[in-house]
């Protein structure tokens, strides 16, 4: 078995933002969106699917439809069209390669908000009903499991409830209650040993508040507080299981922590230039975050930047300006790494836009990707140049394993047949510069992916 994919190299205007990091635009949606969804599927496309075109709060006009980005051509196509409008939603791409469409608003008004779920089917381009949530929710946060399972928490008006979705029965049941309300704006995470971190949201007792989800034993543990009060911010899982925090429109703060599930602290890490509520960002192969927008959307003068955290020396790098990019965006990493910035907000007024960007000259981990390798196996050094050492997860003993690397025109170019449990250096001085897939398997059984770069 092998994975396929295609570099894309697409777009015009493009314009240096820094000595590593450029920006092209590409193909533009069909249609405006803010505070949409998208979603790599498994051929390599991008789904993009509801939001809405922030023209005004109170009017703002919300969609159902979806369209896909063709990461070959460059371009978007209208699909399916979901059962639901939706906007201020959230979503998860399950195990089979399905997404799901998760509650969220049907009008812009806060009375609007809806229970029901919907799954998109790539093989048909179509979406179907699925069983509907027990609570209303919007401005929620999603969590895939390790089982496959989805976690869901938090939204506006709920109080401190949490439920599950089970692909395999069609069914959501609620988990034990949590330790807090975790309202409007909440944040979730899988860490590397499988729990779930949950921090702020605008609840009580106030946006500083943070607890862990096990769901080995259904239970929600408290946590000490955040270092400031965050709702609408971000967090990612780093390689060596801390968890980066920014963001937050509580203050628009431009203050980063960490979170170290050993010690069990929040700790300030360095500061951003700029804050960045409602900024998504990715993990780069390096280990890297790279952050994007500005989240102060209601600025006249929100100049957009990239700036890109580096774990080992706590620090931001300095801010590569742009004049293009928004808040309430999308950004995904493509099957050839590069990061994809689906359309967004630019300011006040303005509303949404149908442009869309990509970011060349670094390479992104995709979400599932990222929660995939937490569990199953660290690579380093990557970049690298004649060995790269993987570490495999020692709950895999037992199995099986080998490993492929595929160069980005789909061929494997060297199979590993056996891994053990621990560290396993691998020799790859023989293979070209560039960027290729380590994929591991059992047998035919997939486990992981990730990217790894030979220099």
């Amino acid at each position: 078995m092998s994975l396929k994919f295609t570099l894309s190299v697409v777009g015009i205007v493009l314009a240096t933002v820094s000595s590593a990091q450029t920006i092209s635009t590409t193909g533009s949606l069909n249609q405006i969106r803010w505070k949409h969804q998208s979603r790599v599927l498994d051929n390599g496309n991008v789904l993009t699917f509801g939001g809405s075109d922030a023209i005004a709060p109170g009017t703002s006009v919300a969609y159902n439809t979806s369209e896909l980005y063709n990461s070959t051509t460059g371009t978007w196509s209208s699909a399916g069209t979901m059962n639901s409008i939706r906007e201020s939603f959230a979503s998860a791409k399950l195990p089979n390669g399905s997404i799901l469409a998760i509650g969220g608003k049907t009008s812009s008004g806060i009375n609007y908000i809806t229970y029901s779920c919907e799954l998109y089917n790539p093989a048909t381009d179509t979406w179907t009903y699925t069983d509907s949530m027990a609570f209303p929710r919007f401005n929620h946060a999603a969590v895939v499991l390790q089982d496959g399972k989805v976690l869901v928490a938090g939204g506006y008006g709920t109080t401190n409830n949490a439920e599950i979705y089970d692909p395999a029965t069609n069914t959501w049941s609620l988990t034990s209650a949590m330790s807090y309300t975790h309202n409007d704006g909440i944040a979730m995470t899988r860490l590397s040993d499988g729990r779930v971190l949950a921090t702020g949201g605008d609840g009580l007792p106030s946006a500083d508040i943070a607890e862990i989800y096990d769901p080995n034993t259904d239970t929600w543990t408290s946590l000490p507080a955040m270092t400031m009060g965050r709702d609408h911010h971000q967090m990612i899982t780093l390689n060596d299981g801390r968890v980066l925090i920014y963001g937050g429109d509580v203050s628009f703060s431009t203050t980063t922590e960490l979170y170290d599930p050993v010690a069990n602290t929040f700790t300030a890490t360095g500061d951003a230039d700029q804050d960045h509520a409602w900024c998504p960002g990715v993990k780069l192969t390096d280990g890297r975050v790279l952050v994007y927008g500005h989240g102060d959307f209601f600025s006249p003068t929100d100049t957009k930047v990239i700036e890109i955290y580096n774990p080992a020396t706590g620090t931001w790098s300095s801010p590569a300006y742009s004049q293009v990019g928004s808040s309430a965006y999308q950004m995904v990493v493509l099957q050839s790494g590069q990061i994809l910035i689906v359309a967004g907000n630019i300011q006040t007024g303005g509303g949404a836009y149908s442009t869309c960007w990509l970011i060349g000259g670094v390479i992104g981990v995709g979400i599932e990707e990222n929660e995939q390798s937490l569990v199953d196996f660290k690579v380093y050094p990557n970049p690298a140049n004649e060995s790269i050492f993987v570490d495999v997860n020692t709950e895999l003993n037992g199995l099986v394993l080998h490993a492929d690397i595929i160069d980005l025109s789909g061929n494997v170019v060297k199979t590993i047949n056996h891994l053990d449990s621990g560290i396993n250096a691998i020799g790859v001085e023989g293979l070209s510069e560039g960027m290729y897939l380590l994929s591991l398997y059992n047998g035919t059984t997939h486990y992981s992916s990730t990217r790894i770069v030979i220099k």
